[in-house]
């Protein structure tokens, strides 16, 4: 992680429950100097009973959010590049849509320039966990800097 000091960075992550993870993940972040991070994130689960719920009806509103969640993005890094952290599980599909409407903004924005996300936006991926087998441990990490750590995961 030595590589995002003193870069923006924008950690994404589709749903999380508690936050323990993402809280001791933005606490090791901190120690790498990043010039600023900040987290985008779909949605916090609501449980009932111990199940996740999702119904149909918030596929609109989460559809909004992301196109929502991508303007602000790309109007606040505009004229900044920065460093975009995936979170591993099932957030590389929110990560997507995220980043292909901020790719949609930045093409009005910047008058049709194609290739501006892609000389402005460096994309990483990590692995995080702080349980195993439903208890809690130390933040366990892969990706980022050693990318062989993420295969067959």
């Amino acid at each position: 992680m030595k590589t995002l000091e003193g870069k923006n960075v924008l950690v994404v992550e589709d749903v999380i429950d508690i936050g323990r993870s993402m809280a001791m993940f933005f606490e090791k972040l901190a120690q790498y100097k990043p010039k600023s991070s900040r987290l985008a994130c779909l949605m916090l689960k609501k449980r009932k009973r111990g199940v996740f719920i999702l119904s149909q009806t918030y596929s609109f509103f989460i559809l909004l959010r992301i196109e929502r969640l991508a303007y602000d993005i790309a109007r606040d890094y505009e004229n900044e590049p920065f460093t975009a952290v995936c979170i591993l599980r099932g957030g590389y599909e929110f990560f997507n849509l995220l980043l292909e409407n901020i790719r949609k903004i930045y093409r009005i924005l910047k008058f049709g320039e194609t290739d501006y996300l892609t000389k402005h936006i460096r994309i990483e991926f990590v692995r995080i966990t702080s349980y195993k087998n439903d208890k809690s441990t130390e933040l366990e990490m892969c990706g980022i800097n050693n990318m062989k750590t993420l295969e067959g995961k």
